[in-house]
């Protein structure tokens, strides 16, 4: 059985819509026909608060950004693609009135925008606090009761929109408030850091709650009860866990300037299991240090990608894997070490060939390799990595590799990072 898990928030924009220049810099405003809004909005966000940095520059962006013309319907999408996700529609009555309170963000936003560079600061003063207070008031729209799992992703992009907001607040208009306004406001950003990532956290956990009452038994290969957590897992953590660790990073006190996001604190997402683990023995338990294997993940968030592989192979099979990651910038083990090597096959052997193959280095890129393709039955029969020029690396490609169904593995706009958890079947190493 193994496992892929993906890390490294991507930074780059996309997209052909109008460009701007005249601040010493060109943006792509992306169009928003990807796969995932959500995702797109999230490493739009990460581009703008490391590249914008003058007053009102990160709340003119996302207002681009959400609202790029009448005719384009961007919150439409973000609730298309959430009803996608979660495979439920959101209810009609519920999304109007979250339309009602979103058309009213755009006007006070746009408002924002038009004083912050030319009205006095009592002006500036009145305005912030209503808008703020708008947010505070409206944010349970966004937290119907009966529909929290279904507008949590939509709860999380206003969230973002309310702590760029202060941020903004915070950090350009300090000489235009009160003392006590501004540490009110300052204060008011953390508390409200801190409930919105409870709400989304405890939302989470609630939908888990409900999934684990219909939990299926771990099957015939121990893998089922795992896999049937694999998709609640993935959006638990791109839509509540990516959006509570930007809100961290935004907090002033932790980012008092522009910044770029340190994707290292972002969690994996831990692709299903392929193959099984029937022969889950001591040895298996040991590697994954008391035995809590793929739930808890194995090995996470790296600093940098690996940079070579090394393998012994027995009739075609991987016998041995080792992944080797630059010197203090490998990924956290199950007892919180930072290691530089991994040794992914819980019961390695020596194998009668071996192979070395090494990650050739992309200029700007920290994590290359962008997915994987698999083959799998009872063991993985075939693995190629691919960066993202789609330069392919193979690993092992055995003899049963011809008979079984490929796998893609990718967490766009993630990049791969690790893998995890693999068990060496006792069957094949004694056939």
């Amino acid at each position: 059985m193994s496992m892929l898990s993906g890390n490294s928030i991507a930074r780059s924009l996309g997209g052909n819509n109008e460009l701007s220049s005249d601040k010493g810099y060109t943006i792509n405003y992306p169009d928003f026909s990807g796969s995932d809004v959500i995702e797109i909005f999230k490493n739009s966000l990460g581009f703008a608060l490391n590249f914008i940095p003058e007053v009102g520059g990160v709340v003119s962006f996302l207002v681009r950004l959400l609202w790029p013309s009448p005719n384009q319907d961007v919150w439409g999408q973000i609730k298309d693609k959430v009803e996608e996700l979660i495979d439920e529609k959101l209810d009609d009555e519920a999304f109007a009135r979250v339309s009602t309170i979103v058309s009213g963000m755009n006007l006070s936003l746009k408002k924002y925008l038009t004083l912050v560079n030319g009205a006095s600061p009592e002006e500036i003063t009145s305005l912030i606090i209503t808008i703020n207070d708008d947010f505070i008031r409206e944010g349970p729209e966004f937290q119907q009761k009966g529909h929290e799992y279904n507008t949590f992703p939509l709860f999380s992009v206003f969230a973002s929109l309310h702590m760029t907001f202060l941020r903004d607040v915070l950090l350009h208009h300090k000489d235009n408030l009160s003392t006590h306004m501004y540490d009110s406001l300052k204060s008011e950003m953390k508390e409200y850091k801190k409930q919105y990532s409870d709400y989304l956290t405890q939302t989470v956990k609630n939908q888990r709650e409900i999934l684990e009452k219909n939990i299926p038994p771990v099957g015939q290969h121990r893998t089922d009860t795992y896999n049937y957590f694999f998709a609640s897992n993935s959006i638990a953590v791109k839509y509540c866990d990516d959006f509570i660790e930007m809100f961290e990073q935004m907090d002033i006190d932790v980012n008092p300037s522009s910044f770029v996001l340190d994707s290292s604190k972002f969690n994996d997402i831990y692709s299903p299991a392929y193959g099984t683990t029937d022969d889950w023995d001591q040895e298996c338990n040991e590697v994954t240090h008391g035995g809590s294997g793929v739930i808890e993940g194995v090995y996470r968030q790296p600093m940098l990608s690996f940079t070579s592989l090394y393998l012994d192979y027995f009739d075609g099979r991987p016998v041995n894997l080792n992944v080797y990651y630059p010197d203090g910038k490998g990924p956290i083990n199950n007892d919180g070490q930072r290691v530089n090597k991994t040794d992914v096959i819980a019961y390695p052997a020596s194998g009668v060939e071996t192979k070395n193959v090494t990650i050739e280095s992309i200029e700007g890129e920290e994590f290359p390799i962008s997915y994987a393709k698999i083959k799998s039955q009872s063991l993985p029969s075939h693995l190629t990595l691919y960066d993202i020029n789609d330069k392919d690396y193979e690993l092992w490609d055995s003899y049963e590799a011809q008979f079984q169904h490929e796998h893609k593995v990718a967490f766009s706009p993630r990049r791969l990072s690790t893998m995890t958890a693999w068990t060496h079947s006792a069957y094949f190493r004694q056939a």
